[in-house]
């Protein structure tokens, strides 16, 4: 996703039942509303909370110690990005040292 169709504003949408996770376009007044930062000219940024990554790793069962990845499918027609928690991977120091 390039940097002019990033949305102003998004929220974390997390179906615990099913494993799913989903970034999601919306507007400042939705409930759960984060701003993206107004410099929006990098090619990626680290969206984080870490109450919702600690909750996620409690209820998947990961190890806290170790670091995961997960590959997010866009969803275009609902202005989205799922990820399915289910098919996380856990990254090696190796391969997290090659990633930055």
């Amino acid at each position: 996703m390039n940097h002019t169709t990033l949305p102003p504003y998004f929220r974390f949408l997390l179906d615990t039942e099913n494993g799913k996770l989903a970034v999601e376009k919306c507007s400042y007044k939705s409930s759960g509303a984060h701003q993206l930062p107004e410099d929006t000219s990098h090619d990626g940024y680290e969206l984080k909370s870490m109450d919702m990554v600690r909750f996620i790793y409690q209820t998947c069962g990961w190890d806290m110690k170790s670091t995961y990845r997960i590959r997010g499918i866009a969803v275009p027609d609902r202005d989205m990005v799922v990820f399915d928690l289910t098919t996380a991977y856990r990254v090696t120091k190796s391969q997290s040292n090659e990633n930055q």
